[in-house]
């Protein structure tokens, strides 16, 4: 967030001075966060990297009671992280940077994201799954998802642009 004063002298785009950051979880995470917010009890699987940006990720499911236990740290991955650069004089948003790893995950972080489903299976609780395709897909994730389904194990799932 900050102030748009001037234009640059190198290009014609607007140059923004920042007054202050925030972090926040996006995607699933926010969602866990929303429902940690109305009480509900919330254990989040995903994979981010060995990053500055991953350790944050941790700390704010961390802040809001979300268990991440079946989030896996991936070392070659870049966690997703997504900067929106907001003016305080326009209120909204004057751009975006993203950085991320978009290569399929290992084939060890697969099978440690299909235990997390199966541990929590055991529990009997529902579960929702969210990928999108962009970021990676996985081999055996989704036919193990549709195996417990037919089991008759409550869930939830939405693909985004999932193409595999």
């Amino acid at each position: 967030m900050g102030h748009i004063e001037r234009i640059s002298p190198e290009a014609p785009v607007p140059i923004l001075s920042i007054t202050h950051r925030t972090s926040t979880l996006g995607g699933a995470g926010n969602v866990a966060e929303n429902l940690r917010h109305w009480g509900v009890e919330v254990s989040l699987m995903g994979v981010v990297g060995q990053d500055e940006t991953g350790r944050a990720v941790y700390d704010l499911l961390r802040a809001h009671g979300i268990n991440a236990k079946g989030v896996l740290t991936e070392p070659s991955r870049k966690t997703t992280h997504k900067a929106r650069l907001m003016s305080v004089e326009h209120g909204q948003q004057v751009f975006r940077v993203d950085e991320e790893s978009t290569f399929t995950v290992s084939d060890e972080i697969e099978k440690g994201l299909i235990g997390a489903i199966k541990n929590w299976t055991r529990a009997s609780k529902p579960w929702c799954v969210r990928i999108i395709g962009k970021a990676f897909c996985l081999k055996e994730f989704w036919p193990r998802c549709l195996k417990l389904r037919a089991r008759g194990h409550p869930q939830h799932r939405r693909a985004k642009g999932f193409k595999c």
